[in-house]
């Protein structure tokens, strides 16, 4: 229930909803979803879709707000194949194997394909239908953060996404610590960790500095008392519609960011 807490919806609703379904078919392989409603509509396990009907509609709810991660349909993947095997299982006819070997040679082709357009350059991939597009741009994007950080004499960085850490400092060499709020577990968690990959560790002294928070202004509000918006850093991505991660200046924490100067431990 994590991904409920994000927020950060970038297209319309209704597209949103379309590359959830699309994704979730895809995903799944056409010829394996074919095989898997044999299975439900003709099969005596017709209602074991109801097993997974409750968090496909959740997805699709949740497709209102935010985008659904592609990782996040996994289950239903599972679903999907599980029914397509009870359609194999039944007396084999010649449309059956067709559809299972489809499927196969589908998924290496589409498997080559997706290394393939990961490997190409922004200014190439921007023409054709790139899977890495929510990868794209965080080096540029980092290098306005930083800018950010520099030109308003913050000391630290802090976000309420956290993949954020791991783009800024670990891949693309952001000068000061990133640390992430809205999620305490996280950083508790990996501590260690942290520490022997380059991540610092916040200390008490932080608490008197500066800092660009990365995202919402009403989460950014909820840990710091001063918080003034700054201009959104722009995420190139190959298209017209690039997103924006909105960039705040924050200063004053308030007693619900105490533990991230702490250590995560509770004051």
């Amino acid at each position: 229930m994590m991904q409920t807490m994000r927020d950060g919806l970038e297209i319309t609703p209704a597209e949103s909803l379309q590359t959830y379904i699309v994704s979730t078919l895809l995903i799944s392989s056409p010829p394996i979803v074919m095989l898997a409603l044999v299975s439900l509509v003709r099969g005596p396990h017709r209602r074991l879709w109801l097993s997974i009907a409750p968090f496909a509609i959740f997805l699709a709810y949740f497709s209102q707000g935010d985008e659904v991660g592609l990782h996040w349909v996994g289950p239903m993947t599972y679903f999907v194949a599980l029914a397509a095997g009870l359609a194999m299982a039944s007396p084999l006819r010649w449309w059956r194997g067709a559809l299972a070997g489809t499927a196969i040679a589908l998924g290496l082709l589409v498997t080559c394909g997706y290394y393939l357009v990961l490997s190409l350059p922004l200014s190439v991939a921007a023409t054709l239908p790139d899977p890495g597009r929510p990868f794209r741009g965080w080096p540029e994007a980092a290098r306005g953060f930083e800018q950010l950080r520099v030109d308003n004499g913050a000391s630290y960085i802090v976000t309420d996404r956290y993949f954020h850490p791991g783009y800024l400092k670990l891949e693309l060499g952001v000068n000061a610590p990133v640390f992430n709020l809205n999620n305490p577990g996280y950083d508790a968690e990996y501590g260690l960790w942290r520490r022997w990959n380059g991540f610092a560790s916040a200390t008490p002294e932080m608490a008197d500095d500066k800092a660009i928070f990365l995202g919402p202004a009403s989460v950014a509000e909820l840990y710091y008392d001063s918080v003034t918006p700054l201009e959104p850093v722009v995420r190139p991505n190959g298209t017209d519609r690039m997103p924006s991660v909105s960039a705040y200046l924050v200063a004053d924490p308030k007693p619900s960011t105490a533990p991230l100067f702490n250590g995560w431990q509770a004051p």
